[in-house]
């Protein structure tokens, strides 16, 4: 009984020691990346962007562009590119393709001029910006807080004098921190990926040649007609059943004319 109340205690005073650790630490991101992000005041600012490009090509060149796009991304070592997706397809409109990367700062530039470089004119471009200060300071804390809590864990685990009982309960307790860790770390893995590089989403449209709306009327022509002679069957169809009220009105109508006209 005693050798529990002091497992007990030693844990509680684990907890407490990792929670002043924390206090004490406060954001732990490298310095350049402060350097980097950094403001006036003090306080960090670091950003997560992200950009929007839309490229209009003439006729047949959307398939070009987007295989230069997706091999410089692949091939261009300079770049630092990731590919992230990319897709293309083929209708009656033409050729549509996209592609979304994620690469450096100084890089997005570069990768644009890759892109227009291929006869493509820039039909629209957005870029937005995320304060992601907050959540990057707040995961670097619950890193730290849990490998501290691990490391106390797996201390006390090996201890000479702990039961099996507690032992068996330090174990589930140190498997939880490592989960939780791992999650931690994947999550600060994703913000340091979203600040290091910027993504970018591009999409290419084919550029509609001036007989083009005369062609996409030629190419629905059959089902134009056929849509045309449907509309005309239900209008009879629903005009039959009121023939006979109708004619039944025009007689009526002449009837009482002819005996006005007779009797004047």
């Amino acid at each position: 009984m005693v050798r529990k109340l002091g497992l007990i205690v030693l844990a509680a005073l684990l907890l407490g020691g990792c929670g002043d650790r924390i206090g004490r630490s406060g954001l732990s991101r490298a310095p350049m990346m402060l350097a980097l992000h950094g403001s006036a005041d003090g306080k960090p600012q670091i950003f997560s962007y992200t950009h929007r490009l839309d490229l209009i090509l003439p006729q047949g060149g959307v398939k070009r562009s987007f295989e230069t796009g997706r091999d410089a991304c692949l091939n261009r070592a300079s770049l630092h590119c990731d590919l992230l997706t990319a897709s293309l397809s083929s209708g009656e409109s033409g050729d549509e393709a996209s592609i979304i990367v994620a690469v450096p700062h100084d890089q997005v530039a570069v990768f644009e001029k890759i892109l227009t470089g291929t006869g493509a004119s820039v039909q629209s471009r957005s870029a937005n910006a995320e304060n992601v200060a907050t959540e990057a300071g707040d995961n670097d804390r619950k890193v730290v807080q849990l490998k501290a809590w691990r490391d106390r864990l797996a201390a006390l685990s090996k201890r000479s004098d702990i039961s099996v009982a507690d032992l068996m309960k330090v174990e589930a307790e140190l498997s939880k921190a490592e989960a939780d860790l791992g999650a931690a770390e994947a999550e600060k893995h994703d913000i340091d990926g979203r600040i290091a590089k910027e993504v970018v989403s591009v999409s290419f449209n084919e550029r509609e040649s001036v007989l083009a709306p005369i062609g996409r009327v030629f190419a629905n022509a059959g089902a134009t007609l056929i849509d045309s002679v449907a509309n005309a069957i239900e209008f009879l169809i629903r005009v039959i059943p009121w023939l006979p009220i109708v004619l039944a009105g025009l007689w009526l109508i002449r009837w009482l004319w002819w005996r006005r006209k007779k009797a004047s």
